[in-house]
């Protein structure tokens, strides 16, 4: 009676240990199976270098003006000033073609450079109340240096507002979308900024 215990137990731990080494088995193949394809997940983006997913839009008008000095005090009728307007897009992004695709299971990985200004166009410059003297010319240098300082501005502006934040959520969104439509909506799909 012992051996066909012990024998009806052997047969138990058996039969369960090859349950297990099956269900693994077939766990294992399933996901070798259904991983996506990270090279048609890649070949989505297509030839599309940049990606812009949010803008920021702003006008700026402002007050420029330099007087000539002579040891620290400034001399009359040397004044120099005019108002300065114009209107810039800023937009941001990043560039797709160094993004990164890795599959594991049923999950898909995207690494994608930091969020970046992709371009800040400005529109013609306009001047108004325009002062100039012949001691004191007009300096097309000054004006353009003081158009960088103000697109910087705007720039850290922008950013400061949240314009990268935004983009990366848009970014997100679009990429997720994207990676399901080619692997399925069964996929977990991550995203990741570096």
């Amino acid at each position: 009676m012992r051996k066909n215990k012990d024998s009806v137990l052997t047969k138990i731990i058996i039969i369960l240990v090859l349950v297990i080494v099956i269900t693994l088995g077939i766990r294992y193949v399933y996901n070798q199976i259904s991983t996506p394809d990270t090279s048609a997940i890649q070949e989505s983006f297509g030839d599309i270098q940049e990606l812009a997913t949010e803008q920021y839009e702003y006008t700026i008008a402002d007050k420029y003006e330099n007087t000539q000095e002579l040891f620290g005090i400034k001399i009359p009728f040397t004044t120099e000033s005019f108002v300065i307007k114009f209107s810039g897009t800023i937009k941001a992004g990043v560039n797709l073609e160094k993004a990164k695709v890795t599959a594991s299971g049923k999950h898909v990985t995207v690494t994608l450079p930091k969020v970046t200004t992709l371009s800040h166009t400005t529109s013609k410059v306009t001047y108004l109340d325009r002062h100039a003297n012949i001691l004191n010319p007009s300096n097309p240098k000054s004006s353009t240096e003081l158009v960088d300082k103000l697109k910087e501005k705007e720039e850290k502006r922008a950013i400061k507002k949240g314009l990268y934040t935004k983009a990366e959520k848009k970014l997100e969104s679009a990429i997720t979308e994207d990676v399901k439509k080619v692997a399925g909506n069964d996929i977990g799909v991550k995203i990741v900024f570096q």
